[in-house]
């Protein structure tokens, strides 16, 4: 007989169960949270973004996501984690995709990256929570200290339980801290949406000048013909 509990973090299991599987050797899972600011100058806009996405159903502005480290995986968060932290952190210039012609779209852009600066925004917010919730866990007891209570047989097996998931999610929050390190060099190497909407346009091609009358400027574009550097 097999018994089957679903996906859950080593905490979850814990708590629910009163064990941790084996299966968090290789493969550890831990919880972020995200939040979109009331103080947010867009905040108002932000949620009907996302009400207009739940079909009229309000979608909480704090929304948790997790973070994996497990064998074949190379530590990318969520899609759906980048996807509202990009929303959260629009701004600027950027704030132009939260007029209300764009509210049918604007969930769709967020699934790719929008603007340098908004990317990096997204990177230094998931980094900066990556870095909170691990001095939290520093604060209770640090990574050698959980090594060396879990290796101690003679402590308590609760406090030992408790050791062994603040490693556990250590793991999986310093793997998704690695990968963005790496994808946070190269944000000048991602296509955003300027781009993307230029070459939907057909204007990302060098002009070509009316050969037949070269005192017109009229001309022609070749879609996707993207030589010039905008």
């Amino acid at each position: 007989m097999f018994v089957s509990y679903g996906p859950k973090s080593a905490a979850e299991y814990l708590i629910e169960h009163g064990f941790i599987p084996q299966s968090t050797k290789t493969t550890s899972v831990a919880e972020l949270t995200f939040e979109i600011e009331e103080s947010d100058r867009f905040f108002d806009d932000k949620l009907d973004v996302l009400e207009f996405e739940t079909g009229g159903s309000s979608l909480e502005p704090v929304q948790s996501f997790d973070v994996v480290s497990a064998p074949g995986r190379d530590g990318q968060p969520d899609p759906a984690l980048i996807q509202f932290v990009r929303l959260s952190e629009l701004s600027g210039k950027d704030a132009f995709l939260l007029e209300s012609i764009f509210r049918k779209e604007i969930w769709d852009f967020m699934a790719s990256p929008v603007s340098e600066n908004n990317e990096r925004a997204v990177f230094d917010t998931i980094l900066s929570t990556c870095a909170s919730s691990i001095n939290e866990m520093n604060e209770i007891s640090r990574e050698e200290e959980d090594n060396n209570m879990i290796e101690d047989e003679g402590k308590p097996k609760n406090q030992r339980s408790c050791a062994i998931i603040r490693n556990v999610e250590r793991r999986a929050i310093s793997t998704a801290e690695d990968y963005l390190a790496r994808e946070g060099e190269a944000l000048d190497l991602k296509e955003y949406y300027q781009e993307r909407r230029l070459k939907d346009l057909g204007l990302d091609s060098p002009w070509d000048g009316d050969e037949r009358n070269p005192d017109v400027g009229w001309g022609s574009r070749k879609p996707g013909d993207g030589g010039i550097d905008w």
